[in-house]
C-alpha cells in the first residue's frame, strides 16, 4: 500500500460520517478533476472547470454528487490534491472511503486548437467501466462540448442536464479557474485580480465572488473580506428568492407543509433547509416574493458603493429592480401587493433624478392605490418632480 493510499485510508473516519448525512440516494457520484494529458499550463484551468461543470448540469433527485468543497478542505490539510490523484487504485480507493458508488473521471488533450476530452464512469466496487465517452471540438466551443457531455451522461444515468453551465461567459469561466490556480499556488494578488476579472466579465457568477472573499482572507486584508462576504450572503438570499419566485406553479412556504402534511408524507427535510435559509418563508405570493428580492437587490447596490465603489453593480441592481416592477404590472396587474414592487421601482427613478418617470409613477400609484401605505412621501417624490420640470 502506498503512501497516498493510506493518507486516504486515514481521511476515511472523518469523511464516511459526513457522506451518511446525505442520504441514501441510488447513486453517489464524486467527479475528479480532469487529467490534462499534454500538461500544458496555460490549459490546466479546463482540469476543475469541466469537472465542476459537468457537476452543475447533472444536479438531480436521482442522483447524490459528493460536495467537492467539503471534499477539497479536507484533502488539503493533508497535502492531497484531487488534481494529484492519477492512479486508478488510489482513486477506487477515495471513492470507496467517501461511500461513492460511481467515480466520474475524464481527461483533455488540446492540439492546434482543437480539444478531444474522454470521460469514463467507474464501478467503486469493481473496478469496471461501466460507460464511456469521448467528444472533440475546438476550445471556443468550450460550453457546446460541456453540455455534449452532460447529455451524453444524463444518458447514461437517466436524468435530463441542466441547460445552464457554472457561467454564462467563457472567458469569466476562464479567469475564474486560472485564479483558482493562483490561489492554490499561493498567488493571492494575482488570485483576487483575476476572479474581479471574471465578475466584470459575468456580474452572476457566484464562484469567483466566493473565491474573492477567501483570497482578500489569504492577503490578511480582512475589512475587504468581511466587506466581500457580507455581500456573498447577499446574494445567496436573492438567488434563493428569485428561484422561489420562478416557482410555477408559485408555492409559498406554508402551502409546501401544507401539501406534505395532507399527503403524511415528512417534511423535515423541508424545516432544515428553511433553518439554513430562513428568507424561503418571505412571502405568501410571488409578488411578495419579489418584492422582498428588490430590497435585497438595493441593499446590494448600496453596499456595492459603499464598501468597493462599484458604481456599474448597483446600476445594475437598479436595472434589474426596474424589471421586476415592469414585467410585474404585466404578469400580476391585480396583485394587491403590486404597489410595493412599483414603488421601489419609484425609488430608483427618484434616485437618478428621472423626474419624468418619478411622475408617471407617482400618478400611477395615487390614481390605482390611494389608500397605499406610503402615499405621503409619494406626494412629496411629486412634487418634488413637478418642481424640477417646471425648472
Amino acid at each position: 500500500m502506498n503512501r497516498t493510499t493510506m493518507r486516504i485510508l486515514f481521511l476515511g473516519v472523518f469523511i464516511s460520517a459526513s457522506v451518511l448525512l446525505w442520504g441514501n440516494s441510488e447513486q453517489v457520484i464524486t467527479i475528479f478533476h480532469f487529467e490534462n494529458t499534454a500538461g500544458h499550463p496555460e490549459e490546466q484551468w479546463m482540469s476543475r472547470a469541466f469537472a465542476d461543470g459537468l457537476g452543475s448540469r447533472l444536479v438531480s433527485p436521482q442522483i447524490t454528487l459528493v460536495e467537492r468543497e467539503d471534499l477539497e478542505s479536507v484533502l488539503k490539510e493533508q497535502k492531497l490534491g484531487l488534481s494529484g490523484i492519477s492512479d486508478e487504485s488510489t482513486a477506487l480507493e477515495l471513492g470507496k472511503i467517501l461511500n461513492a458508488t460511481q467515480l466520474i473521471r475524464g481527461s483533455y488533450l488540446v492540439l492546434d486548437g482543437r480539444i478531444r476530452v474522454s470521460v469514463k464512469v467507474i464501478d467503486t466496487t469493481s473496478g469496471e467501466i461501466l460507460f464511456a465517452v469521448s467528444r472533440d471540438s475546438t476550445i471556443q466551443e468550450y460550453f457546446d462540448l460541456e453540455a455534449s457531455l452532460a447529455w451524453a451522461l444524463g444518458g447514461f444515468y437517466g436524468v435530463t442536464p441542466n441547460g445552464m453551465g457554472m457561467s454564462a461567459s467563457q472567458e469569466a469561466l476562464q479567469f475564474y479557474y486560472k485564479g483558482l490556480l493562483s490561489l492554490d499556488g499561493e498567488e493571492y494578488d494575482l488570485a483576487s485580480k483575476s476572479f474581479q476579472e471574471a465578475l466584470a466579465l459575468d456580474p452572476s457568477f457566484q464562484g469567483p465572488r466566493d473565491s474573492l472573499e477567501e483570497s482578500y482572507r489569504f492577503l490578511k486584508d480582512f475589512r475587504k473580506a468581511r466587506y466581500q462576504r457580507e455581500i456573498n450572503v447577499l446574494y445567496k438570499r436573492l438567488d434563493n428568492l428569485m428561484g422561489q419566485a420562478s416557482q410555477e406553479p408559485f408555492q409559498s412556504w406554508g402551502d409546501m407543509i401544507s401539501e406534505k402534511a395532507m399527503k403524511g408524507e415528512d417534511y423535515q427535510e423541508l424545516t432544515s433547509r428553511i433553518q439554513e435559509h430562513p428568507e424561503l418563508t418571505w412571502g405568501s405570493t410571488r409578488a411578495e416574493v419579489l418584492w422582498h428580492a428588490q430590497t435585497v437587490m438595493m441593499e446590494i447596490g448600496d453596499y456595492a458603493v459603499e464598501y468597493f465603489n462599484h458604481v456599474q453593480e448597483a446600476d445594475r441592481m437598479q436595472d434589474a429592480v426596474i424589471a421586476i416592477s415592469m414585467e410585474a404590472k404585466n404578469r400580476m396587474p391585480d396583485d394587491p401587493f403590486l404597489p410595493e414592487l412599483i414603488y421601489q421601482e419609484l425609488l430608483v427613478w427618484y434616485g437618478r433624478e428621472s423626474w419624468e418617470n418619478v411622475l408617471i409613477l407617482c400618478e400611477s400609484l395615487m390614481i390605482g392605490w390611494p389608500d397605499y401605505r406610503m402615499m405621503w412621501a409619494i406626494e412629496d417624490f411629486y412634487e418634488r418632480a413637478l418642481e424640477k420640470n417646471q425648472e
